[in-house]
């Protein structure tokens, strides 16, 4: 797999896991602090892929801990 090096610069990213799910909504918690793209998708094979997902955006919104509802 070739990771594009881009996604590797200043963005980063933060895995989450579902905590909750309602039909096709669901509820997430933040479990990773905010790490580059590679190091993201490395921890992220340590978990189950359907309770699992990366999220980008600015840091502040996804705190350790934090949970975001779908809407």
């Amino acid at each position: 797999m070739i990771l594009n090096s881009d996604l590797d610069s200043e963005e980063k990213w933060v895995i989450q896991r579902r905590v909750y799910r309602r039909g096709e909504k669901c509820s997430w918690r933040t479990i990773s602090p905010p790490i580059n793209y590679g190091e993201a998708v490395s921890e992220l094979f340590k978990f189950p892929a359907e309770t699992t997902r990366l999220m980008t955006g600015i840091e502040e919104y996804f705190p350790i801990n934090s949970i975001q509802r779908e809407i």
